[in-house]
């Protein structure tokens, strides 16, 4: 439970006439209170066990652990039956992280139950069963990030390993931001924004992606499936929150997020346009927004901003692709044509001919 929470206990009687006769207790009131009808409210941070009981000398007891926010610290000796005391509460709960660097002694070999992305910080010394995002001594072995879940690390620290990995589309389009630095190399290539000039926008790339810095990528996969990203060498500097609010380039600015982000209107936003990634395809935001754990998204001056989307380049000549959406991926690219009337698979150097899915078509100078 947070501060504040208020929860129902139920006990089962039997025989069921016995029910008026039973009473709550907590053990800590400080931590969490509980009412006659067994309601428990969750007062400050800590652990607390309420019991019901019979005047037979009949008990059942439930351990409530309250939280401020998604980190929890247990000191004392840890062993085998205090993990098994929280092992639903661990597993269930989506913890940030579990602290356990102000334990007296902590039994070799115990395994701490997580969920998600949760950090488990121990000190040196320590040997647990869990074999990934375990920072001993501030030190991880292997940080391994799953696509989907908030990563939100109270306190930095190094990692020996570190990857990531998500669903991508062959040749595909995306945005990434990670809490760890990362290369371009022959799998996948990294663009920090880049310019605007009327309806073109050049990306430029980037051969490092630094610690929580916000890019758009373009993988070079020819098959669909998991694309693992992993961290640029070893021992490499875990930060625990995007480093700025953005990366500006020009007219552009790319935002970036470790947890979820939703704007429910993007139309509040007077000055500016929204533009995300989805499916491989750049699409332009025109309600609601919202974009998953380790991805970014881009707003644009609405001066800036064309009518009808955007012609995407990386380089000087390499047009490697295009979005001409209005809405909500309502409006597609059905064909691509050469001045012949030739069908292509992408823009090509030259005067190409898009058309679109709603009728019109859009003439594409390429030099």
């Amino acid at each position: 439970m947070y501060v504040g929470d208020a929860q129902a206990l139920v006990a089962t009687v039997d025989p069921t006439s016995y029910a008026s006769r039973l009473t709550w207790e907590s053990s800590d009131t400080n931590v969490a209170t509980v009412g006659s009808d067994g309601t428990v409210t969750a007062v400050s941070a800590g652990t607390a066990t309420i019991t019901a009981s019979l005047p037979s000398g009949a008990t059942a007891t439930c351990v409530v652990v309250v939280l401020t926010e998604p980190q929890y610290a247990l000191d004392g000796d840890i062993t085998a039956e205090t993990i098994s005391t929280l092992n639903d509460f661990f597993t269930n709960t989506e913890l940030n992280s579990i602290d356990l660097t102000s334990a007296t002694s902590i039994a070799d070999g115990i395994e701490i139950p997580t969920n998600g992305n949760c950090i488990i910080y121990v000190p040196a010394g320590t040997t647990l069963a869990n074999t990934d995002n375990v920072a001993i001594g501030g030190v991880c072995d292997n940080l391994v990030i799953t696509d989907g879940k908030p990563f939100a690390a109270p306190t930095p620290f190094t990692a020996t390993t570190a990857t990531y990995e998500r669903s991508n589309l062959s040749n595909a389009w995306g945005t990434v931001c990670l809490p760890y630095e990362v290369s371009s190399d022959d799998d996948v290539t990294y663009y920090t924004t880049g310019t605007i000039s009327g309806d073109v926008l050049t990306l430029t790339s980037t051969e490092t992606l630094a610690a929580g810095t916000p890019a758009i990528y373009k993988s070079h996969s020819e098959s669909e499936g998991k694309y693992s990203l992993a961290a640029n060498g070893a021992n490499v500097n875990v930060v625990t929150s995007v480093q700025s609010e953005g990366v500006t380039t020009d007219d552009i600015t790319l935002i970036g997020s470790f947890e979820k982000t939703v704007i429910d209107d993007v139309t509040t936003d007077a000055a500016n346009e929204y533009y995300y990634i989805s499916g491989g395809k750049f699409m332009h935001a025109t309600k609601k927004l919202t974009v998953n754990p380790f991805r970014a998204y881009f707003t644009v001056p609405k001066s800036a901003a064309p009518s009808n989307g955007f012609s995407i380049t990386a380089g000087e000549d390499d047009v490697t692709a295009i979005s001409a959406l209005t809405g909500e991926g309502d409006i597609k690219v059905v064909g691509i044509y050469g001045i012949d009337g030739k069908q292509q698979s992408d823009l090509q150097p030259g005067l190409n001919i898009v058309k679109l899915s709603n009728g019109k078509t859009k003439k594409i100078l390429i030099k």
